[in-house]
């Protein structure tokens, strides 16, 4: 008996649709390839809506916040992410362990706090969800931007989207902006 040819249609679309539709990609982990479900800002590049500079501006941002945390973003950070140090001398033993916060996390956290600073008071909710998205684990899709084009005004669901999609653009243009101008950088930090 034949299996009859399948038919491809909107309700029957084939796995590399059904993925792309989904949001989910493949990252190659090691030597295995896992599927990962891609952020707002990376469904945004991936259909060219989004330039570079624009992207790198949110990356510095993203940077900033999981430093401003204490923990090492880049492999190839000399410095360790907490100082692990212990009193010598005639005082009483004290256990190991951090004494102070780093001065990397400080700079990390004034920065990302200058920068957070510039976003609009209408922009905070979205600039808050993209920041979650591209620093937090994700398991699912990243909802849609329909409801903050919604709160524009915008009712009819590809308008509300595409406004949700363009106050995505504006928050990264802010951020470029700031970067751009200096905001953030410590007067002993040298340009």
């Amino acid at each position: 008996m034949r299996h009859p040819i399948r038919k491809i249609s909107i309700s029957n679309p084939t796995p590399e649709r059904a993925q792309k539709a989904a949001g989910l990609g493949h990252r190659l982990v090691g030597r295995r390839a896992v599927q990962a479900c891609k952020t707002t800002v990376e469904l945004l590049e991936d259909r060219g809506h989004l330039p570079k500079h624009l992207r790198q501006a949110l990356d510095v941002t993203c940077v900033a916040a999981v430093e401003a945390m204490n923990v090492s973003v880049v492999d190839e950070q000399k410095c360790s992410s907490a100082r692990f140090v212990s009193g010598y001398g005639d005082d009483p033993l004290v256990a190991y362990g951090p004494r102070d916060i780093s001065d990397r996390a400080l700079n990390a956290r004034y920065l990302f706090k200058c920068l957070e600073r510039e976003i609009p008071e209408h922009l905070k909710g979205l600039f808050d969800r993209l920041v979650d998205e591209e620093t937090g684990p994700m398991s699912a899709r990243a909802p849609s931007l329909q409801r903050f084009g919604n709160s524009f005004g915008w009712n009819q669901d590809k308008q509300a989207g595409a406004s949700g999609a363009q106050q995505v653009i504006d928050i990264c243009g802010i951020l470029h902006h700031a970067i751009k101008r200096g905001i953030g950088k410590l007067k002993t930090e040298k340009s």
